[in-house]
């Protein structure tokens, strides 16, 4: 099943959600199509076009959320980059590293987990940044929305900015 991404009214992307239930709200008039995906889905009767963003008519706030905490969305905030060696990790050699460790009470939160590859983590071991003498090229922190959903809202609303240029272009 496909995901479809979901504006607030304000262009702002909110969440994900299923094709089934994008349909509906659209279906119910409770939000439009922004932008349609190249897929569609056949049934018995005929062939229905999956939306690939929709935006929903009541406001919804988009930020103060927080993300849930996920190691691949620490990997995403620092851009698979090591935060200790600043070289870029690939999927199989990226780890999460405590900055303040977890055995001397560090919680795995955002702001006390960075982006780490295998041989920097080795060699941190179970220190702090001071006793291992390796400190975060920046300092770790909660990402609002992933790097996905804020190029969605970008992309929302550069496709409105077209469109409300078209509608000035049609009025003259």
């Amino acid at each position: 099943m496909h995901r479809v991404y979901v504006l607030n009214n304000s262009f702002e992307c909110v969440s994900t959600t299923s094709t089934r239930r994008a349909l509906f709200l659209v279906k119910e008039g409770r939000a439009d199509v922004v932008k349609w995906s190249d897929k569609t889905i056949h049934n018995l009767k005929k062939a229905i076009h999956i939306p690939l963003i929709i935006r929903i008519f009541k406001y919804v706030k988009a930020f103060g959320r927080s993300l849930p905490f996920s190691k691949p969305s620490v990997w995403e905030r620092d851009d698979y980059i090591c935060q200790y060696c600043g070289v870029k990790t690939t999927r199989g050699n990226v780890t999460t590293d405590h900055v303040y460790p977890d055995s001397k009470g560090g919680k795995a939160t955002y702001e006390n987990m960075v982006t780490c590859c295998r041989e920097c983590n080795t060699k941190k071991d179970d220190k702090t940044c001071e006793e291992a003498h390796m400190f975060p090229l920046r300092r770790p922190f909660r990402p609002q929305m992933s790097k996905n959903m804020q190029k969605i809202s970008d992309e929302a609303r550069r496709l409105l900015a077209i469109q409300n240029k078209e509608d000035l272009t049609e009025c003259e």
